[in-house]
This record gives C-alpha cells, sequence and structure tokens, in this order.
C-alpha cells in the first residue's frame, strides 16, 4: 500500500514538472531551514528547478503554537529544529556563492511581515513572539490594523512587493536575475544608440535655417 502511494507521489510529481515545463508555470520555493536540513546543499536542485523565487524561513517558535514549556498549552514542540541565526545566514550565503539568490526571511522579518487573520477575522500580532488577536475588522478596522503588528520596513526587507513589480515588467526567474538585469542593461542601451541614431538621421536631413532662406545655386 505504501510503495502504491509513493509511486502515485511521484507520478504526480513528474506530471507537475512535465506541465513547469511545456507550461512555463512560475515555480515559487519556500523552505523552512531547521536543524535537520540548514547544513544541505540544495544548489543543484534549486538551479535545476530555476524557481522563479525561493524564499528562505529560519524556523520559528511561536508562543502557544510550538513553543513547549511547562506553562505552556502548545500541543507541539520545535525546540530540537531550531538553528541560531549564524546557522541560517551560514545557509544562505553558501547558497548564495552558488548562485541560487534566496530571499532570506529570519524570525524577526517573518514576525512583523504579515498580515494573519483568524477565523473571527481578527489579526494576528506575532511581533513579539505569540499571536495576539486584534479586534476583529468588522467592528473597527483602524484599530485593527494598528494592532495587526505589521512593520512595513519588515515587508520591505524581504522584497513582499515583489509581485507588484512583476505586473509592471517581464517576469525573470530569481536565480538568474543578474543576468536578467545585465540583458536588460544592454537592451537600454541598444534601445539608447537606436534613439541616438534616428536623431543623428533626422538630423541630417533637417537643412539649417540659413540653408532654407539661401538663393538656389542652379
Amino acid at each position: 500500500m505504501h510503495s502504491l502511494l509513493l509511486l502515485l507521489l511521484l507520478l504526480l510529481l513528474l506530471l507537475l514538472l512535465l506541465l513547469t515545463l511545456l507550461h512555463a508555470f512560475s515555480c515559487l520555493l519556500c523552505p523552512v531551514v531547521n536543524s535537520y536540513n540548514c547544513d544541505e546543499n540544495m544548489s543543484a536542485q534549486i538551479l535545476s528547478l530555476n524557481p522563479i523565487r525561493w524564499k528562505c524561513f529560519q524556523v520559528l517558535e511561536v508562543e502557544g503554537e510550538n513553543k513547549k514549556t511547562e506553562a505552556s498549552k502548545a500541543l507541539r514542540n520545535a525546540r530540537k529544529f531550531l538553528i541560531s541565526k549564524e546557522q541560517f545566514d551560514a545557509f544562505l550565503l553558501f547558497h548564495e556563492s552558488a548562485g541560487c539568490r534566496p530571499i532570506a526571511e529570519p524570525n524577526a522579518v517573518m514576525r512583523a511581515s504579515y498580515f494573519l487573520l483568524d477565523e473571527q477575522m481578527r489579526f494576528l500580532d506575532c511581533s513579539t513572539g505569540g499571536k495576539v488577536p486584534s479586534v476583529s475588522i468588522f467592528d473597527d478596522l483602524p484599530r485593527a490594523l494598528a494592532e495587526s503588528g505589521f512593520a512595513p520596513s519588515e515587508f520591505k526587507t524581504r522584497d513582499g512587493d515583489f509581485y507588484e513589480h512583476m505586473q509592471s515588467k517581464p517576469s525573470a526567474p530569481a536565480l538568474g536575475a543578474v543576468a536578467y538585469e545585465q540583458e536588460e542593461q544592454q537592451l537600454e542601451g541598444k534601445e539608447h544608440s537606436a534613439q541616438v541614431r534616428r536623431r543623428q538621421h533626422d538630423a541630417s536631413r533637417t537643412l539649417p535655417v540659413s540653408a532654407c532662406n539661401a538663393a538656389p545655386d542652379w
């Protein structure tokens, strides 16, 4: 039974990969970097998949959810998965040197750069390590936004407006960002050169005023 399920899962993954290759679907990867994978070299797989965006989350403890203490009622315990900021940075630096261009989301950025809503339509403020609910957006939206814990600066830090930029220019794979920027610069240079040549050509066809007023020499 397990082997059959594994085979079906493998076939599904192959189908998704085939569809991605045939129809140029954008691939977004969001792995959680933790104590079990922080020393892995993922560069070959990442470069092969060539995702349009590769976001790397540092595993995060949340009060009342996965931070198990004597006083906590958390059902899960993430302590064995935790890594330090230095370990997370080392993972990012290694893959950046391999050309993978990860988007870093350490704990401080994750806590304050998202809007989270619960089933009562209350924002959940994670900036202090837990999930503190605001008032419902149906009762007082301005107050709910003020209590959301959202920090625009952290949103910018993780390039949160990436999709807005995508709508204003052709999409480019995140891993090929350097090559894409170089290509854009080359295209801009060619366009500028073409404009200069057109101006020179137009100038050569336009007679100066003195020549227009001069008597013909025939």
